[in-house]
């Protein structure tokens, strides 16, 4: 009784930021007992005193980061690099709440709710041609294809999402697919629909004619004994 008459005179917490670097005071609106590892703008008090739940859940009433702590996260980093380019750290720390926000999407049954804001925020980190890295809605980049094969032909062409090395795309996918961002998503191999096709006079490879004319012995040896083995 009296830690929470206490508290809720002086709402502060005294605990670890900065991969526990350095200890901090901070007022109870700054914190959640748990939270995703991407959430930066609050701390996280289990991370520092992680075999008191019960005491700061029932004794001071502190909560577990909801989804749209997500949000908010992101919507902050994107107001901020509005129409500047992104720095490298700026965009591993967007691609990693993207991650948290997929696992949230694929663990649940019905999304969040805050989780639609989503579709009307630049919170993709997308490689622009001559600018660098930008946060971008998706009417304004496609997503690059599964073998790469027209990414890598585009990449000084068009806008396309980019993520850092250490992050795959298969690890957002649930939310580039979810009911959130599925049908405006703009995905690489279905809006390439011509390919390069030779034109001119056809010249003879003469090395090339040589090489596979050597080869013709190996291939037919190699068609006899296959016949005759079946």
């Amino acid at each position: 009784m009296r830690c929470r008459k206490a508290f809720r005179v002086y709402p502060i917490i005294f605990l670890s930021v900065n991969n526990e670097t350095e200890r901090v005071w901070l007022h109870k609106t700054d914190v959640y007992w748990h939270g995703p590892p991407s959430m930066r703008s609050k701390a996280v008090i289990s991370r520092s005193y992680p075999h008191l739940s019960h005491f700061f859940f029932n004794k001071l009433g502190i909560t577990n980061a909801p989804p749209f702590a997500l949000v908010h996260e992101l919507r902050t980093i994107a107001e901020r690099y509005r129409s500047i380019p992104v720095p490298p750290d700026v965009q591993e720390h967007v691609a990693e709440i993207l991650v948290d926000i997929s696992d949230v999407i694929r663990t649940t049954s019905k999304l969040p709710p805050s989780f639609a804001t989503l579709a009307d925020v630049a919170v993709f980190p997308v490689y622009i041609p001559a600018e660098g890295i930008a946060l971008r809605s998706p009417d304004e980049f496609y997503v690059p294809d599964r073998s790469s094969k027209y990414a890598d032909a585009f990449h000084e062409r068009v806008a396309l999402l980019e993520l850092p090395d250490s992050i795959a795309l298969t690890r957002i996918r649930p939310l580039l697919e979810s009911d959130i961002f599925k049908d405006k998503m703009r995905y690489l191999e279905e809006h390439v629909t011509k390919e390069s096709v030779p034109y001119g006079m056809a010249v003879p490879d003469i090395a090339a004619t040589e090489l596979y004319s050597s080869r013709v012995g190996y291939i037919t040896r190699y068609a006899l004994v296959a016949t005759t083995t079946e």
